[in-house]
């Protein structure tokens, strides 16, 4: 008989997320109860028990882009009392905003704090999610003595997959006071080399891929709904078997300066409305809302690179234009714009009169010169923020 624990936390507007758990788990297929309203809960589903602390994720306004959960010290001794139950561990933040549940390491409520503790991911991930289903935080590792906030690469979904990913536990090894212990629950779904299946499950049930009608040539079929990239391409190929132009621009796109800043423009352009996607194999955004259109190329600089990345972007831009012209037409976009962004200003980098080369060019072929500044898009030219 489970014990009925009482920590001293009660779950945050209790009623809330308890009837946002009853709501997505109660169906006329599957059995759910709530045999402890207290955190951590304790809940029946589908004839399992699970102990499940749940917060409600929060911004920081030292860190505006983070979003966090706090457990308080004395969470380990309410885990730690049902070691020898026949019971789920789970670890869930769920976010009003986005309709996403977080999952963080159980590993993490057995580690050494004395006073609170903070897990925490990014807004972006769980923009991600609430966009396409779910997403992986691989951002790095990172452990602030002062501050007591902890990563362990949480994963984040929308919150109709909860019965899904309750499914998806199983004994991982937890060290507890320097004892092993094989604990059931989700700890595995936070490693990339354990979570595909359920990552491609979700992606599966997402409808993910943008699939084009049977009369339309297959050679192009790569378009996707954008996901965020953490630490190095999706791409693969044969460097061997294509050209020295292609190459180059694949080794750009791998560059950790060109990732950061595609997913900081994917993060700018969501909060606007838009939907974003990506084809491994040629353009790194298009950003659609009704039938308003950006095709966009990302480049990243440096003192030496300016006027070959620009010439690429502008290359790139009318060929990517060119080759999928049909599939923007079945995904029903108008007009389209094209753009460069930049990771930085140029002025960085490189003098004046050759980005005012560059504009010339640039205008004259349709297409508009762009960087990212903090939270903002800037053109080139005029010096104020991309209206979207």
């Amino acid at each position: 008989m489970l014990k009925n624990l009482r920590y001293n936390e009660s779950v945050e507007n209790s009623e809330g997320l308890l009837n946002i758990l009853f709501n997505t788990l109660k169906t006329n297929e599957s059995s759910f109860e709530i045999i402890d309203r207290t955190n951590p809960i304790i809940v029946n589903y589908e004839n399992k028990d699970y102990l499940i602390h749940i917060s409600r994720i929060h911004s920081w306004e030292k860190r505006p882009n983070m979003r966090r959960i706090q457990v308080k010290s004395n969470l380990k001794k309410s885990f730690s009392e049902h070691l020898t139950d026949n019971i789920i561990f789970a670890v869930l933040g769920y976010s009003e905003e986005n309709d996403t549940f977080t999952s963080w390491n159980v590993k993490s409520i057995f580690s050494d704090y004395n006073s609170n503790k903070s897990l925490f991911t990014y807004d972006v991930y769980l923009y991600e999610a609430e966009e396409n289903g779910i997403s992986h935080d691989l951002s790095i590792k990172q452990k602030s003595n002062k501050l007591n906030i902890i990563n362990n690469y949480p994963i984040t979904f929308r919150s109709k997959y909860l019965n899904e990913f309750l499914k998806k536990f199983k004994q991982n090894k937890v060290e507890i006071d320097n004892q092993i212990f094989r604990l059931r629950n989700f700890d595995h779904l936070n490693n990339e080399q354990e979570n595909q299946d359920f990552i491609k499950f979700i992606f599966k049930l997402e409808n993910q891929e943008f699939v084009k009608p049977s009369n339309i040539s297959k050679k192009n079929i790569n378009i996707r709904k954008f996901i965020l990239n953490n630490a190095s391409t999706d791409i693969v190929h044969d460097i061997n078997e294509i050209d020295e132009f292609q190459r180059l621009n694949l080794l750009d796109r791998a560059s950790k300066l060109h990732q950061i800043a595609v997913n900081k423009i994917f993060t700018i352009f969501f909060r606007k409305g838009y939907t974003c996607y990506e084809n491994l194999r040629s353009f790194d955004l298009l950003v659609v809302k009704s039938k308003i259109a950006f095709l966009i190329e990302v480049k990243s600089l440096s003192k030496k690179n300016f006027i070959t990345q620009t010439r690429s972007a502008l290359i790139q831009l009318e060929e990517y234009k060119f080759i999928h012209s049909f599939d923007f037409q079945d995904m029903g976009v108008g007009q389209i714009s094209k753009i460069i962004i930049y990771h930085s200003n140029p002025s960085k980098f490189v003098e004046s009169k050759k980005i005012k080369r560059f504009i010339g060019i640039s205008e004259n072929l349709n297409t508009d010169m762009h960087y990212l500044s903090g939270d903002e898009i800037k053109f080139c030219k005029i010096r104020k923020s991309l209206e979207i």
